[in-house]
């Protein structure tokens, strides 16, 4: 279980091997969504994270960011993510997400994961 300041964010896999995501607010009842924002707009996160998010319910991408902006809004049209946001620096502190998914290269792991914890973000990424 991952737990973040006022929430947890609880994974299983069953025995079949199916993921099942929970999001438990700071009682430990179950959120219905878990909104997300997603850094980065190349190949992992077109091929990669948003087909897995959309096989998972609970899962609302609601904020793209890259330093593409034509590369952010052509994913945000394609799997139908409402706001595009310039900077990865302003999607993190976005008071509507509660958590973000990095999809960059290596070199930006650091930086943006470390702003999104600060921010009391859920975070996670393709280690590369």
């Amino acid at each position: 279980m991952l737990k973040v300041p006022g929430e947890s964010l609880q994974v299983n896999a069953d025995v079949k091997g199916e993921l099942r995501v929970e999001v438990l607010d700071e009682r430990g009842l179950k959120m219905d969504r878990v909104r997300l924002g997603l850094i980065g707009a190349g190949w992992v996160a077109r091929n990669r994270h948003l087909p897995a998010l959309a096989g998972i319910p609970a899962a609302e991408v609601r904020k793209i960011s890259s330093r593409r902006a034509e590369n952010a809004r052509q994913v945000a049209a394609e799997f139908e993510i409402p706001e595009v946001v310039p900077e990865w620096e302003e999607l993190v502190q976005s008071p509507d997400l509660d958590g973000v998914v990095i999809a960059t290269p290596p070199v930006l792991h650091l930086p943006a994961t470390l702003a999104a914890l600060a921010a009391g973000l859920a975070t996670t990424y393709r280690p590369g």
